[in-house]
């Protein structure tokens, strides 16, 4: 920014103070004049915004007695020396009339405990809390940023304290109810994920429909029939079984569950489970199959570079995976929504060109592996991750990269568009980590209501004409924010239909469960959401399993204090909900669970009991499993 002539040049912090300024007081100075008052009070923000107000323009200020020669950080240390407590709360008010006694006395009414500047019944705010600093806490050395995280973290730790992790349900709490799911949980703690992730498959249709086509080879001493005979019948009793919760000591560690001791990753141990679970059921779908079946969880994708000067593609080798890695708030994916983190991690733009990660050949099922990135500071990201209840998937597919490359520029300049209003936006709410808005609100209450002319007319004509001032900046200020916000919402809306376009809407994927760690040890610190054939959302923590809304699931921010939240997503291909069925399980599985359901309420009290309603088992005509199935040939492993 360059200042006016015959005016020693502005330093960078100058220029920004400055700048300020000229946003709180709108044109009621020029810049000259802004910076001449700012210089006059020696970098002072609240001085040199009290002078201007009261009419000051600097005309007594001597420009070369004074050369603009201070050091960075100049202004800041001239307000540390008035306010020398950085952690006091944040209730100064800025001494508009030029009165150092009306300005001790403002904060000394802002210290006393029983005082607050404004209505007693507002909102309580640690930010703005009218109180002295010892009030903080006993650690003075902390911010109330860092204060509110730990109050959260304790908070946290106090519910691990009481959460109770006994293995035994009252005979009433073991029924099942109606069409509740049936909890899954392991005997050992330290499976807790896994079996969070397998009862979460059961819910997906193209799993249950794949694991119930499988035809096992009877008998067979191979541990991978057990294992997939295990999961056949656990999803045959997640079905029908009248229990309301299954406890297994056989079933994880047949499917090659590995423990997870407490504080590793969640993730990266769900993630380890799912590739072995999905390479089981896909070994035995391509055994039984005389064509290659429909991909269950492996998708192929490749990596294209194109190049603007070259008129030619750098292909990378295609490969298969089976999850997707989502990295999100950190340096190189500042994103915290589903959409916005696939996008810059599988597009990246130069000036020369661009390199895409594309997927060549879909699966019916993608699972997103979730992990909280680290900024800077070190520290993880405080935003929560969003996700949709249906993603398309075409933007991200070889087939579509042309169509998806144009419609991403335009995306990329609506964001733009965005982030630089929001910088606006910033610029005139927020200075120093302060807000300017409340700062000004709580000065003009104060002179308002505390503030006294003491019969002195010339103050009295002062202090109205302060308040005048004083209310016109903040009018100017919010009509501005308003504009900006206005503009903001329009492009938002833009950006959401960016890519609502029938070309780019033919593989559509619906949320079947969410897998979420709060960030702290013990298995009921995992818990999942899952969707069921009827449309309900149900909460499993441990064996409790609740009915909740579809607002509670896509707007839960456990763990976000922690480096936790969300850290597994499974989407799968959309399907009618009225085709939303049970499969036809294998009739000696049903059978055997019919059985079962019988010994157990036949153990009930008849009190318990006759508030059952058993329901009929349904099992597949005779025609299709009265004989063994063949045993499949399988190839010898190495």
């Amino acid at each position: 920014m360059q200042s006016p002539p015959n005016i020693p040049p502005e330093t960078v912090e100058e220029s920004e103070q400055v700048n300020l300024l000229l946003e709180m007081l709108g044109d009621s100075v020029n810049r000259a004049e802004a910076l001449r008052v700012y210089r006059k009070h020696k970098g002072n923000m609240e001085r040199a915004a009290d002078a201007i107000l009261s009419g000051d323009r600097g005309e007594d200020y001597n420009w070369e007695e004074t050369p603009a020669s201070a050091p960075p950080g100049y202004s800041q240390a001239i307000q540390q020396q008035i306010r020398p407590q950085p952690l006091k709360p944040s209730n100064t008010v800025i001494d508009l009339t030029g009165s150092d006694d009306e300005l001790q006395r403002a904060m000394a009414l802002s210290l006393e405990t029983e005082t607050q500047f404004g209505p007693s019944n507002r909102t309580p705010d640690v930010n703005w809390a009218m109180v002295p600093t010892n009030q903080l806490g006993d650690n003075t050395g902390i911010s109330n940023e860092e204060k509110s995280y730990n109050d959260a973290i304790q908070a946290s730790l106090e519910d691990l304290v009481s959460t109770n992790e006994s293995d035994f349900l009252p005979i009433e709490a073991a029924v099942r109810e109606g069409g509740r799911p049936v909890a899954f949980r392991s005997n050992d703690p330290t499976l807790a994920y896994a079996a969070l992730f397998i009862q979460a498959l059961f819910f997906v249709p193209q799993v249950r429909e794949r694991v119930a086509s499988i035809q096992l080879p009877i008998p067979s001493d191979d541990p991978r029939d057990s294992a997939m005979r295990n999961l056949m019948e656990l999803f045959v009793n997640l079905d029908l079984a009248q229990l309301s919760a299954i406890m297994d000591s056989e079933i994880l560690p047949s499917l090659m569950a590995q423990s997870q001791p407490d504080y590793s990753p969640v993730g990266d141990a769900t993630a380890d489970f799912l590739k072995s679970v999905s390479d089981t059921i896909e070994d035995y779908l391509k055994l039984q199959s005389n064509d290659e079946p429909p991909r269950l969880f492996n998708f192929t994708h490749g990596h294209i570079e194109l190049h603007r000067r070259i008129p030619k593609q750098s292909k990378r080798a295609p490969s298969d995976s089976h999850i997707v890695l989502i990295e999100f708030g950190g340096e190189t994916t500042p994103y915290t929504d589903l959409i916005s983190c696939l996008s810059g991690t599988l597009s990246k733009w130069t000036d020369t060109g661009s390199s895409h990660d594309v997927i060549i050949e879909p699966s019916d099922v993608f699972c997103f592996h979730v992990r909280r990135a680290v900024n800077q500071e070190g520290k993880f990201s405080p935003e929560p991750f969003s996700f949709p209840k249906y993603i398309y998937l075409d933007q991200f597919l070889l087939e579509n990269l042309e169509l998806a490359n144009e419609t991403r520029l335009g995306e990329r300049k609506l964001l733009d568009g965005i982030s630089e209003l929001t910088r606006m936006k910033e610029g005139l709410t927020q200075h120093n980590n302060r807000d300017i808005m409340k700062d000004l609100q709580d000065t003009l209450y104060y002179y308002e209501n505390v503030a006294q002319a003491e019969d002195n007319l010339e103050r009295t004509e002062l202090l109205k004409k302060t308040k005048t001032k004083l209310r016109d900046v903040i009018a100017n200020i919010s009509r501005k924010i308003e504009a900006i916000d206005y503009k903001i919402e329009k492009l938002q809306a833009e950006v959401m239909n960016v890519y609502n376009i029938p070309e780019l809407q033919q593989h559509r994927y619906d949320l079947r469960a969410v897998l979420i760690h709060t960030g702290l040890p013990g298995r009921k610190h995992k818990y999942s959401y899952v969707h069921d054939n009827q449309g309900v959302w149900w909460k499993i923590v441990d064996y409790t399993v609740t009915e909740v809304s579809e607002e509670t699931v896509f707007s839960d921010t456990a763990g976000l204090h922690l480096g936790a939240g969300p850290y597994m997503l499974i989407y799968s291909r959309h399907v009618e909900i009225e085709d939303l069925t049970m499969p036809q399980w294998p009739r000696k599985m049903t059978e055997m669970v019919e059985k079962h359901n019988k010994t157990f309420l036949d153990q009930l009290p008849p009190e318990v009991a006759a508030k059952v309603q058993l329901s009929t088992i349904e099992s597949p005509p005779p025609s299709s499993s009265s004989a063994a199935p063949s045993p499949p040939q399988r190839a010898k492993s190495d």
